[in-house]
């Protein structure tokens, strides 16, 4: 009951924070690049119509054709494309709760715990801001966490584990290849994959093989087959989509190159900087606060970074949202930060004095790690990327309930699920002030 009970208020609190950004000029084109430089126009746009313009929902194979698929058969049922994106987006909600749930509860958590742990999950930044939002960010982040179901799993009759296994290694790589990390983590700890190698390497290659063929094959199978899957799935969205552009191309990882540049003229204060927004934001955010950005048009009206304003022709001073996650304005931001930054040192100290970690703590932390190292580097505006993030956190911090004054890390969460989410929800308030505030200056 505390997961279906929870779970469903994550999605009527999606519905109800959708329907108050319909209030605005919200889907009109000119304004999608204004919620934190994030893509909602683009993404909607391919849930609703094979011949979206833009490559960025695109890249990932599996997002435009499930969401276009979903957003089908909802739509002809509702008759009504926007709710039909809202009960999507609010169904995503409900179902990544549910599976958090499954795995606290497979981590073996008092009740009081797993409820704080989901309830924190519900007043954190990211499911804030980002699941009532129609962006990949959201989606990505429940594909990862039913990557993680890898490790609930009872064995099975062979096809059926296999089958399984390739499917939810799958998912996390089915929405962006970057999130894979998920699916191999938890299939290698699974199969006790890298145990498997370290013995390869200290006996004869050829009496190992022999004894254990089949247990060190069977994940380099499951990895081949899900790679293979979501390829398979990259060359239907290549036919189905007008504008599709593969994630499987070589030449993308020029974008990648371009979008690291920044980093090599702004120095080490701003790399420590973007670490402590990588570690507050996803569930305390900073200060909102409105920018110009030098953007511009090309003739279809999408609107593009200035980095290509040159070869689109006109500039405009445009405004977007964004997320100053360094400052304490208030009380109640204050509380939450602190709260939190504690969480993370009792957890920490838990994890380090542990004798044994559950695999998906393992694969939450591996999982952690590689996002921070890519994410010091990579993206403009960290804010996006806060979702991908927001589960292993609540999954990390759920180990601060290891130890025997359990009421010291409950107060704690207790403490920063209340002044977190005060400080959370109306910030969203603000952000969508400022949206209507902005969306109606001169382009």
């Amino acid at each position: 009951m505390v997961g279906v009970s929870l779970s469903t208020l994550a999605g009527l609190l999606v519905w109800q924070s959708f329907s108050a950004l319909l209030e605005g000029p919200f889907f009109r084109i000119e304004n999608f690049d204004k919620w934190f430089d994030s893509d909602v126009f683009r993404v909607i746009s391919s849930m609703l119509s094979t011949e979206t313009k833009g490559s960025r929902s695109n890249l990932h194979p599996v997002l435009p054709i499930l969401s276009y698929v979903l957003t089908a058969l909802v739509n002809f049922v509702i008759r009504d494309p926007v709710v039909a994106i809202q009960s999507l987006m609010s169904f995503n909600a409900f179902f990544a709760t549910m599976l958090l749930w499954r795995l606290l509860n497979w981590l073996r958590l008092d009740l009081a715990d797993i409820f704080l742990c989901l309830s924190l999950f519900i007043a954190s930044a990211s499911f804030v801001f980002w699941f009532p939002i129609a962006e990949s960010f959201p989606i990505g982040a429940t594909s990862m966490l039913l990557s993680l179901q890898l490790l609930t799993l009872s064995p099975a009759r062979e096809a059926r584990s296999l089958l399984l296994d390739v499917l939810l290694c799958s998912a996390s790589l089915a929405i962006t290849i970057s999130n894979w990390i998920v699916g191999l983590t938890a299939i290698a700890l699974r199969c006790d994959f890298h145990k498997r190698i370290f013995s390869l390497l200290k006996t004869s290659p050829r009496d190992y093989l022999q004894r254990n063929r089949e247990a060190l094959y069977y994940p380099i199978k499951v990895i081949l087959l899900s790679g293979l899957a979501v390829s398979i799935l990259s060359i239907i969205q290549d036919f189905a989509f007008e504008h599709s552009v593969s994630f499987l191309r070589v030449d993308q990882w020029d974008q990648l190159i371009k979008e690291t540049y920044f980093i090599d003229f702004r120095g080490i204060i701003h790399l420590a900087t973007r670490i402590i927004e990588l570690i507050l934001n996803p569930m305390v955010v900073g200060e909102i606060v409105s920018h110009s950005y030098l953007t511009s048009f090309d003739q279809s009206g999408w609107v593009f970074d200035e980095v290509f304003s040159p070869k689109w022709g006109p500039a405009y001073d445009m405004q977007i949202l964004s997320v100053n996650g360094l400052s304490i304005k208030s009380m109640s931001q204050f509380i939450g930060v602190s709260t939190w930054l504690l969480l993370l040192a009792i957890s920490a100290k838990n994890i380090l004095q542990a004798p044994r970690l559950n695999p998906i703590i393992w694969t939450s932390i591996i999982t952690l790690a590689s996002f921070f190292a890519l994410h010091a580097l990579y993206g403009h505006h960290l804010f996006l990327y806060s979702a991908h993030f927001v589960f292993f956190y609540i999954i990390i911090s759920s180990t601060a309930f290891q130890c025997k004054r359990k009421w010291i890390p409950r107060t704690l969460m207790f403490l920063l699920i209340l002044s977190g989410g005060y400080h959370n929800y109306t910030s969203f308030e603000l952000a969508n002030t400022i949206l209507l505030e902005i969306s109606g200056s001169p382009m």
